[in-house]
């Protein structure tokens, strides 16, 4: 297929890096405001344009990946969708419930894939991981813990601390954690949460709690303010699986009885490979939504984000 790309920062090199290894895969034209210099560098002789809307026209594009702001992700997928493009979209893919369910239903009418770009669903240590737990090798989970922070040093007119851009830890790293509880322990019966404010309004650290039917339960944390440990543990009853960098996963510990053994998986390319075939393969399929982090997954993320924003008193 004949790519799009909306948006040159910080994500997009790393996706293409990955993109470009697939034979039949080509990078056609790429959209920026601010990268133009960057993305002919890296891509001469790549049709590079000034506006998103000569991207969406382009008749020999066939799919955009979305990877700008998050305050711009609903506009820029709809417009792709409406010109018959398929879309992968970056995370979160709305910032709410009713965005992220327009969007689904702008698949479903023009009958085009659409994804959420959740990447660590893909990556083999994560499947691993996920096999294990439905074997039954560490019993049945009873409580998750799972931290994503660092502490940022952009300046606040910069994506991260502006509110105008979407920013905030929840939205730039809390859907990672939020996305593996989900995956482990489904539909929260309750959400509790607490943010601290950087000086922007945005919140710079949230703390989330997940309750779920018979005690269960799920403690989560991301920062932009501080450095965290950056592990996921599931606590099962007749074991604990401790994942390192669990977002971007390559090696994770099964604790037992004392003992530990680690195991590694090393993913593909930068990573972002195994998102980009699963895309292929369903668009080949005729399907118009991933195998594994669903249009009901994106919906479910969306709705707990929501949750949270209000628990925690995020109205910007």
């Amino acid at each position: 297929m004949k790519w799009g790309i909306a948006g040159y920062g910080r994500f997009a090199p790393k996706f293409l890096e990955s993109l470009v290894s697939i034979r039949d895969e080509s990078i056609h034209a790429i959209a920026t405001r601010s990268g133009q210099e960057r993305a002919r560098q890296d891509f001469p002789g790549t049709k590079i344009y000034n506006a998103y809307e000569e991207l969406f026209h382009d008749p020999n594009v066939e799919i955009v990946y979305v990877c700008t702001t998050h305050n711009f992700h609903r506009d820029l997928t709809l417009a792709a969708l409406q010109n018959g493009k398929h879309v992968i979209c970056e995370k979160p893919m709305g910032v709410s419930v009713e965005e992220t369910s327009e969007m689904i239903s702008a698949a479903r009418k023009y009958d085009r894939f659409l994804m959420e770009a959740m990447w660590t669903r893909y990556l083999p240590a994560y499947l691993a991981v996920k096999q294990m737990v439905e074997d039954g090798e560490i019993g049945e989970i009873q409580y998750i813990t799972a931290d994503f922070g660092f502490k940022s040093d952009l300046p606040p007119e910069r994506r991260l601390l502006n509110p105008a851009l979407a920013g905030g830890a929840l939205y730039d790293l809390g859907v990672y954690p939020i996305a593996l509880a989900n995956d482990f322990l489904g539909e929260p019966d309750e959400v509790y949460a607490g943010c601290i404010r950087a000086r922007t309004g945005v919140d710079e650290s949230i703390s989330m709690r997940l309750e779920y039917p018979e005690g269960r339960s799920a403690h989560l944390f991301s920062s932009i303010g501080l450095d965290s440990s950056n592990q996921a543990r599931l606590y099962g009853t007749d074991g604990t699986i401790v994942m390192d960098l669990f977002w971007k996963v390559q090696r994770f510990a099964v604790i037992q009885g004392g003992s530990e053994q680690w195991f590694e998986f090393p993913y593909l390319r930068t990573g972002y490979l195994h998102e980009i075939l699963d895309a292929i393969n369903c668009i080949e399929r005729g399907k118009i939504q991933p195998t594994l982090f669903t249009h009901e997954d994106s919906l479910l993320s969306a709705k707990i984000v929501d949750s949270v924003r209000v628990r925690a008193g995020l109205t910007f």
